[in-house]
């Protein structure tokens, strides 16, 4: 492992690669890109053969504890398997990539080492690096147009609440004017007609009436309507800013 390790350091450093500490070792740094690697010794299970002393070891504890077969806690176990190394290194980059042709494993075989093949190993590690700047400039991408997703949702939501208090204002005017147009058409016919009982509190009743008729034409008027605008947000402006020009669909 040792000879490997020596080997793919000084290539890759050859190449302008450098190594820095990562999340779980070190990481080769290509082109400002980490890229995690690993490098280990394969291993081979086979079947374990039970041996005589582990045999014994079995029969002593169950003889000890003939009588506490409550607990089996500390009862000696034969491995079902070994796992013996095998002497073959194997190197694994990173992750899984998306990039066709790219390989990510290499290992030892019976006709050729790993140390031959630094050459493939460091040109997968350039192959990741060049991934990892794509895949981060998708994502930067991608991140940019949820976010104008986002801003047009909070603009259309923004115009249907303008709308909708738009809408509710000239609902009140519209009340207002139909109000005022009854009390007109009332007051009309109490000033239509020729005998006017001499009684104080019908001449209270017409004053009052008369003069909340006067106070709504002059709520109506068009100077009182600004006023009341000025201070009604709905109305300021139909956008939050800056925006390419477009038929205004607004009242």
């Amino acid at each position: 492992m040792g000879t490997f390790l020596n080997a793919l350091v000084y290539q890759a450093k050859s190449r302008g690669y450098r190594f820095a500490p990562g999340r779980d070792g070190l990481d080769v740094i290509v082109d400002n890109e980490a890229i995690a690697f690993s490098v280990y010794q394969t291993i081979r299970r086979t079947r374990h053969v039970e041996t005589e002393e582990e045999r014994r070891k079995v029969e002593r504890w169950d003889a000890r504890h003939r009588y506490d077969w409550a607990s089996w806690q500390g009862r000696p176990t034969i491995p079902y398997y070994d796992f013996l190394p095998t002497g073959e290194m194997v190197i694994e980059l990173g992750r899984w990539t998306s990039y066709q042709g790219v390989q990510r494993r290499f290992a030892d075989t019976r006709v050729r080492r790993i140390e031959d093949r630094i050459e493939e190993v460091l040109v997968s590690f350039a192959a990741f690096a060049a991934e990892e700047k794509v895949e981060r400039a998708q994502a930067q991408e991608r991140a940019r147009l949820a976010e104008i997703a986002r801003l047009e949702r909070a603009e259309q939501a923004r115009l249907a609440k303008l709308e909708a208090d738009r809408v509710e204002f000239l609902e009140q005017k519209l009340m207002q004017v139909e109000e005022r147009d009854r009390l007109a058409a009332f007051v009309a016919s109490l000033e239509g007609q020729t005998d006017h009982p001499d009684d104080e509190r019908y001449r209270e009743f017409k004053s009052w009436v008369q003069r909340r008729l006067a106070g709504m034409n002059a709520r109506l008027l068009p100077e009182a309507i600004a006023r009341e605008l000025a201070a009604f947000e709905a109305f300021a402006s139909t956008r939050a800013g800056p925006r390419e020009s477009g038929p205004d669909t607004t009242f």
